[in-house]
């Protein structure tokens, strides 16, 4: 249990949960054995109360013990704690550690790592590192403070400071405590007869999909904030692309509403998933440490990510269409409205990977949107919709990777504007568009892959 929440907080405790046993459970599992587990557990912690809660409406003290709850559901018998008592009270401090007294009592060996003395009376050994991570001393708690000699736990952290100079692991080694608390050593296991087993198997990547799936829109609609505006912002951009006057020149009208459409796009699906990915870091790397699938985890996110803002796309770019004349113009699907979708969708796809780029980058969710902010610029100035950069050498280049010049593409493909060989009313020249735009999707699909192994590389690391 890490000492940050490896929690999604828009959830209840009790759904928490359950998404977790989905995940960590046999897929033998009936779903009435892993409910009655849950149960098992939230009794045991004393969350009984808290079932149906919020986990971002709970304590500092029942967050943490929502935690432990979601190691417990497979019944480890060995459990590790980060400072768990860190910013909690002392009262709920108190009441956490007696809590795991209890995992204790109940069988478990419980180790907990803290910076807190008031509550080394709960603790059958205490282990205390001198400067360096040398052990100076390791016994029952109450022996420490006379092999010291002192009068309380904070004289002896100064005293290890203040006396850096002296082995204390040596001290130790030659002390009477060493020799019964750790010379004895433990005793050694026959060997067994035959090889253990494997324990119980991980899900497969496809189970995997389908439970996280549920999971993100479950924690989607239970955020009403990001939910509402999901709804109301291509309703407001819709509203914009109708401010957009058609002109004197019909030609230029089109432009400036194709401007609107694919940018107005491509902007909802970088939003939408730009802070996605760093915002539950830790805990895809505590579900990676216990078998989650990278592909399962990716697959979902492109999943939910991409049906909500390609649906936003479809709704945005037709309001913003309605009575807006020249946009009816096919090169290929017999439709000029329906081509202009199909790019508005593609661009909404890819940017929204692009944001997905972005959240693998960052390790800090508040420097996502200062990064939006300069992409959907350089998407804006480097797609040739406003001015062109074919003659000018790197800028050129660095257009190819931009998603919004391709979808613009092919909405000037089928509106027929001059000025650019990639804009010519022919099907052929659509079709090039849309396909480097796929396949520019696709690159960053796999980069974001890459990005998400190498977060792995550094859990393992650490």
């Amino acid at each position: 249990v890490p000492q940050d929440d490896i929690l999604h907080s828009q959830l209840s405790v009790r759904r928490a949960l359950s998404f977790a046993a989905r995940l960590r459970f046999p897929a033998e599992v009936p779903r009435a054995e892993r409910e009655q587990r849950i149960d098992e557990v939230l009794t045991e912690l004393g969350l009984t109360g808290q079932a149906q809660q919020r986990i971002d409406t709970l304590s500092g003290g029942q967050r943490k013990r929502t935690s432990v709850a979601l190691e417990l559901l497979t019944r480890p018998s060995l459990l590790f704690l980060d400072e768990p008592d860190s910013g909690l009270d002392p009262g709920l401090a108190r009441s956490l550690m007696q809590t795991l007294r209890g995992l204790a009592d109940g069988g478990r060996t419980v180790v907990v790592v803290t910076h807190s003395v008031a509550n080394l009376d709960v603790f059958d050994r205490l282990l205390i590192l001198a400067p360096g991570g040398k052990l100076a001393f390791y016994g029952p708690p109450g022996e420490a403070l006379r092999y010291f000699g002192q009068t309380d736990m904070a004289e002896v952290f100064l005293l290890l400071e203040r006396e850096a100079q002296t082995d204390w692991a040596q001290r130790f080694r030659n002390s009477p405590l060493y020799a019964r608390y750790v010379g004895t050593g433990l005793a050694r296991p026959e060997a067994p007869s035959s090889p253990p087993g494997l324990g119980p198997r991980q899900q497969p990547p496809l189970t995997q999909f389908g439970v996280l799936c549920h999971r993100l829109l479950a924690v989607i609609a239970a955020d009403r904030f990001f939910t509402l505006s999901l709804v109301v912002l291509p309703l407001l951009l819709s509203l914009l692309a109708h401010a957009v006057p058609g002109g004197a020149d019909p030609t230029g009208g089109i432009r400036s509403l194709l401007l609107v459409l694919i940018f107005g796009s491509a902007f909802m699906g970088s939003a939408s998933s730009v802070r996605e990915l760093v915002k539950e870091r830790a805990i895809y790397q505590r579900e990676r440490a216990i078998g989650l699938s990278l592909r399962a985890y990716l697959g979902s996110k492109l999943a939910v990510l991409g049906a909500i803002t390609a649906g936003e796309a479809v709704v945005f770019t037709v309001l913003g269409m309605i009575q807006r004349a020249g946009v009816d113009n096919a090169v290929l699907l017999g439709s000029g409205r329906a081509e202009i979708v199909v790019a508005g969708v593609m661009v909404a796809f890819t940017s929204m990977v692009v944001g997905l780029v972005i959240s693998a980058l960052i390790r800090n969710a508040d420097r996502g949107m200062p990064l939006l902010v300069i992409v959907v610029m350089v998407q804006l100035i480097l797609s040739g919709a406003l001015v062109s950069v074919s003659d000018r050498p790197g800028l050129e280049q660095l257009s190819w990777l931009v998603p919004a010049q391709w979808a613009f593409a092919m909405g000037a493909s089928t509106a027929g504007l001059p000025g650019n060989a990639l804009w010519r009313h022919e099907p052929v020249v659509w079709i090039a568009n849309a396909t480097v735009l796929a396949a520019l999707a696709l690159l960053l699909v796999i980069v974001t892959g890459l990005l998400l192994r190498r977060v792995d590389q550094q859990r393992a690391r650490a």
